[in-house]
C-alpha cells in the first residue's frame, strides 16, 4: 500500500482525496462528514477515494454474512456474496420470495435461494408422506451454512480414478473349450456370505457382460436396483467357474436364487447374450419321476420305456413321432389311477388283464374317454417294443360320449368381475362376455393387433364394443403407469412378465378371474346359440368356430328348447 497517501496531520487514515493532503476528521476548518460509499451506500467506516474499508481493495480485510443466504464467509472480493448466490444472481430476476417474503432474486416458482435449499434438505432426510411443501419446509427454521464449503471440499477431495473400461465385445465369447474338474461339490453360500464371494477371473468379461446386463435392462424396463443386482449375480457366477469365458449353467444359476437375485431376469440376460447352458432336464422327466415314485421297479421300469418313446419317437419299426410333453403329460395322468390299482396286486404290466381293464374303467364319461386313451397308449407301446406279450386294450370299444356345456355363470359374477376395480381383471372378463375370446389367444393378444376399435386375431377381425373399449382405455392407462418402460408387447402383463417379452403363464387368466376363464367363454356361446335358435353359420362366423364346434353348442341350444317346450306342455 506504498501508493496509498496518509493525511498530513495525523498519519493514520488515508487522504479524503488523492488531490487532498487531509482526512475527512482532520478537515481544515473541522472535521467533516464523509460522503456515503460509492459501492455499498454505507455511511460509516469511509476509506478513502468516495469507498468505505468494506469496499475499497485496499481497505482492512474483513468476513460477513452473505446478504441473499446469511451464510457466513462472504468478502468484499464477490460483492460480499457467496459464489452460490452471485451465480444464482445472475439467471434470475429480484422479487419478493412467497416463503420468507424478502426482496432477493427469486426462481419460477417465487422462492429465494435460502428457502429453496431448505426444502430440499427436508426432502434428503426421508420425510414422512406426503411430502412437505416449500412453506412446510421452512416453517420449523432454516439451516445455514458457511459460504462456498461445498466447493471447497469438493476441490480438497482427491479425484477417484476414472471406472475401467471393457475391452473387445462378446462376440468372442463362450469359449469352446472346456475344463474339466476333478471334483465336484456343492458351494456353501454360507460362508461366501462371511467372507464374501470369489471375484471374476476374466475382469474384461465382467465388464462386458455388465455392460450387457446394463444395456438389457434399460430395454426391458429394469429399474437400477434390478440391473445391479443382476450384475451382482453375475460377478457371483462368473467366480464360481472351472473354464474361464464358458457359458454359465442354468444349475448354477438356481442354486444363487437363495441369494435374492431374481433368477429368470438373470438367466434372460445371459441367454440374451449367448452366455447360458441350459442342463437342466425338462420339467416332464421330473414330474414323471415324481408320478412313478413308488410303483413296482418292474411297472416303473415298463412305463420308463413308453416315456421315452413318447419323448423322442422311434426310427426303428413300429415307427413314430415324438409326442408333446402336453399330450404326454395328459395321457399319463389319465393312466395312472388305472396303474396304481394294478400296482397293489401286479408286479408287472405283463399280467394286465382285459378283465382288469374293464374294472378300471370309469362307467362312462369324459374320464373314460381319457383313460382308455392313455392305457392303449402305453400297452400299445409296450407291445410294440415287445416289454409286453399282448395289448389288453384291444377291441374295447370306447363309447360315444357328448360334449360336455359347463353350467352357466351367474349373472352377479360375470357383473362383479365387470365392474371390478382391478383394470385387468375387467378387460378380461369384458373380452370373455363379450366376445368370447379363446383363453389361449388372450395371452398373445399384442398391444398393435387393436386399432380402429378393432381386434385383429389371426385371420378373424373383431369389431370391440363400447363397454370392451372403455375397459381396455382404463386398463392401458393403468398399465402404463405402472410399467411405463416395459419392453412387453403383449396387452396383458403382470409384475413378472413386465421385466421380459414373454406372455402371461396359461393358468394366469383364470386365476385373475377366480372363475374358469373357458367356462364364461362357453357361457356366452351357448347364449348366442340360445338367442339365434342354432344358427350353426351365425356361430361359426362370430366366434371363429368350425362347423363341428358350433355344431355343439347348437345341439345344446335345441336340446334345451325341446325340454322348456316339454315342460310347458
Amino acid at each position: 500500500m506504498s501508493w496509498q497517501s496518509f493525511c498530513a496531520t495525523c498519519g493514520e487514515w488515508p487522504v479524503a482525496f488523492t488531490t487532498v493532503k487531509f482526512c475527512f476528521g482532520c478537515w481544515p476548518g473541522g472535521s467533516a462528514v464523509p460522503p456515503p460509499c460509492l459501492e455499498c451506500g454505507s455511511t460509516t467506516d469511509y476509506f478513502t477515494n468516495g469507498l468505505c474499508g468494506r469496499c475499497h481493495r485496499m481497505g482492512h480485510v474483513t468476513i460477513d454474512t452473505c446478504p441473499d443466504c446469511f451464510a457466513w464467509g462472504a468478502s468484499k472480493h464477490r460483492a460480499w456474496r457467496c459464489t452460490a448466490c452471485n451465480g444464482w444472481r445472475e439467471k434470475r430476476k429480484l422479487g419478493v420470495c412467497s416463503c420468507c417474503s424478502r426482496e432477493v432474486p427469486i426462481n419460477i416458482y417465487g422462492a429465494c435461494r435460502l428457502c429453496t435449499k431448505q426444502r430440499t434438505r427436508v426432502l434428503a432426510t426421508k420425510p414422512p408422506l406426503p411430502l412437505p411443501d416449500l412453506i412446510a419446509a421452512n416453517r420449523n427454521g432454516q439451516q445455514l451454512w458457511f459460504a462456498d464449503m461445498g466447493k471447497a471440499a469438493s476441490a480438497r477431495r482427491p479425484k477417484s480414478p476414472p471406472p475401467p473400461v471393457a475391452v473387445g465385445t462378446l462376440a468372442r465369447f463362450p469359449v469352446t473349450h472346456l475344463q474339466l474338474p476333478l471334483f465336484r461339490f456343492e458351494r456353501d453360500l454360507s460362508v461366501a456370505r462371511r467372507v464374501g464371494h470369489l471375484d471374476p477371473r476374466d475382469a474384461n468379461l465382467a465388464l462386458l457382460l455388465d455392460q450387457h446386463v446394463d444395456e438389457f435392462g434399460r430395454a426391458h424396463g429394469w429399474d437400477r436396483r434390478k440391473i445391479v443386482t443382476v450384475q451382482h449375480g453375475v460377478h457371483i457366477l462368473l467366480g464360481q467357474q472351472e473354464t474361464i469365458g464358458a457359458p454359465i449353467r442354468c444349475s448354477d444359476i438356481d442354486a444363487i436364487a437363495k441369494l435374492k437375485v431374481s433368477t429368470v431376469a438373470l438367466s434372460d440376460a445371459l441367454d440374451a447374450a449367448g452366455m447360458l447352458d441350459d442342463d437342466r432336464p425338462p420339467s416332464i422327466v421330473g414330474w414323471f419321476a415324481t408320478k412313478t415314485n413308488g410303483l413296482p421297479e418292474t411297472i416303473a421300469a415298463e412305463l420308463g420305456v413308453w416315456f421315452d418313446v413318447m419323448r423322442h419317437g422311434s426310427t426303428t419299426p413300429p415307427r413314430s413321432k415324438p409326442r408333446s410333453d402336453l399330450t404326454i403329460g395328459q395321457q399319463l395322468r389319465s393312466a395312472m389311477p388305472a396303474v396304481e390299482t394294478w400296482a397293489t396286486r401286479h408286479t408287472s404290466l405283463r399280467e394286465v388283464t382285459r378283465d382288469d381293464i374293464y374294472t378300471a374303467l370309469p362307467a362312462s364319461g369324459w374320464q373314460r374317454t381319457h383313460m382308455l386313451q392313455g392305457l392303449r397308449s402305453i400297452f400299445r407301446t409296450l407291445k410294440g417294443r415287445k416289454v409286453v406279450f399282448t395289448n389288453p386294450t384291444t377291441h374295447i370299444r370306447q363309447p360315444h360320449t357328448n360334449h360336455p356345456i359347463p353350467a352357466p355363470v351367474g349373472l352377479a359374477t360375470i357383473r362383479n368381475l365387470l365392474d371390478s376395480p382391478n383394470t385387468a381383471r375387467a378387460l378380461t372378463a369384458a373380452l370373455l362376455c363379450y366376445h368370447a375370446i379363446r383363453v389361449k389367444d388372450l395371452r398373445h393378444i399384442g398391444l398393435t393387433d387393436i386399432y380402429d376399435r378393432r381386434l385383429h386375431i389371426g385371420d378373424q377381425t373383431i369389431v370391440l364394443a363400447d363397454a370392451v373399449l372403455e375397459r381396455l382405455d382404463t386398463y392401458l392407462f393403468h398399465r402404463h403407469y405402472t410399467w411405463p418402460n416395459t419392453a412387453n408387447e403383449h396387452l396383458f402383463i403382470n409384475i413378472r412378465s413386465a421385466h421380459h417379452t414373454r406372455p402371461v403363464d396359461s393358468s394366469w387368466h383364470t386365476r385373475l378371474l377366480g372363475t374358469p376363464a373357458q367356462q364364461i367363454r362357453q357361457d356366452r356361446i351357448l347364449d348366442e346359440a340360445f338367442a339365434t335358435g342354432g344358427d350353426l353359420r351365425q356361430i361359426s362366423d362370430l366366434f371363429g368356430l368350425s362347423v363341428a364346434q358350433a355344431n355343439i353348442y347348437a345341439n345344446h341350444a335345441h336340446h334345451a328348447a325341446l325340454s322348456d317346450q316339454a315342460g310347458h306342455d
